[in-house]
């Protein structure tokens, strides 16, 4: 900014006629779209324990915040030395916490209830989507891959389910796979890869079993169908006695994109001294189950990210009227 010239003093005379001033003015520019991004979602609307996060576990979450749907006065439970970190946490009902700590956020009791986000998306991409896959593989007992690598494996109809043990690495091509019947099961070492992928589970007996040092590495479409949806299971999926989706011993995930899980418990342990991971550096990742739950007598860690301009993936969902505006930061 240059000023040519300036009056001063009482007379009226220009006394700086010709006099130059050069001013340097330096600042940043931060975007901020007025939303709150929601990574962890419980969506059961009356079950005690919606959230549960005991022993040693944590919860961390980053640029994006937690919603329990539950009504119950212990929606939200915690104990232990566990410990919920995240910009926001809501719960419809309440919460106990007779031991463990939050981070930089205690609860919001009271709030609203948090729609589900991804129903009415993925009926409308099953729909199209599931009676033209091409059967793959259909058999009463799992696909099992031992040992190797496999590259790349083919979207499509797998009844019976997959397993991938021993060490064993699976590379799995664009595209959706649905996995019927049978549960998926990632064991043992074993590593299962993919970009621009959708798992989508189904039928009977069909649920995540990732455990001992087991791996699941991929990142959901960008666009199309299931865009954002790494990892889904059927409302409609039945379980026998004591399966569950589950996370344990050393198993870890490395997604970006939603894990949806609408009518079933996700559940995520350490075993002893050994780490289960959840996509703790990835840019977006996202819950959003039945009821969700973290427990164990070994660290475990969950880190959810929201940025979605990172990722090349769709926003996750949010709360807040999303009124964009530009702020000045020294």
């Amino acid at each position: 900014i240059r000023k040519e010239s300036a009056q001063v003093g009482g007379s009226g005379t220009d006394t700086s006629a010709g006099l130059g001033v050069d001013i340097e003015v330096s600042s940043k520019a931060s975007w901020t779209d007025g939303k709150s991004y929601v990574c962890i979602l419980a969506l059961n609307n009356s079950v005690a324990n919606a959230i549960s996060v005991q022993g040693t576990a944590d919860i961390n979450t980053k640029g994006c915040g937690i919603w329990n749907n539950s009504s119950s006065g212990t929606a939200l439970y915690m104990n232990g030395t566990a410990k919920i970190t995240a910009p926001s946490i809501k719960v419809v009902g309440s919460y106990s916490a007779p031991g463990g700590a939050f981070g930089n956020a205690s609860p919001v009791t009271g709030a609203a209830k948090f729609n589900d986000p991804l129903a009415t998306q993925y009926a409308t991409d099953y729909a199209a989507t599931f009676s033209s896959a091409s059967n793959q593989y259909n058999a009463k007992s799992a696909m099992t891959f031992y040992n190797g690598s496999v590259n790349p494996m083919s979207p499509g109809l797998y009844t019976g389910g997959i397993t991938v043990s021993n060490s064993a690495t699976l590379n799995l091509a664009p595209g959706t796979y649905y996995i019927k019947d049978g549960a998926f099961t990632i064991k043992n070492g074993s590593t299962v890869n993919g970009t621009g992928v959708t798992i989508v589970l189904l039928g009977s007996g069909s649920y995540l079993d990732v455990q001992a040092q087991g791996n699941l590495n991929i990142t959901a479409p960008s666009s199309g169908r299931f865009a954002g949806i790494a990892l889904a299971q059927d409302p409609g999926v039945t379980f026998k006695n004591n399966q569950k989706n589950s996370v344990i011993g050393g198993g870890s995930l490395s997604i970006n994109g939603a894990v949806y899980f609408p009518t079933k418990d996700f559940y995520v342990t350490g075993n002893g001294t050994t780490v289960s991971n959840l996509a703790t550096t990835n840019s977006q990742f996202a819950i959003i189950a039945d009821t969700i739950t973290v427990q164990g007598n070994g660290q475990v860690n969950i880190g959810g990210g929201a940025d979605y301009v990172a990722s090349g993936l769709p926003a996750l969902p949010s709360s807040g009227a999303g009124a964009a505006k530009i702020s000045l930061a020294k």
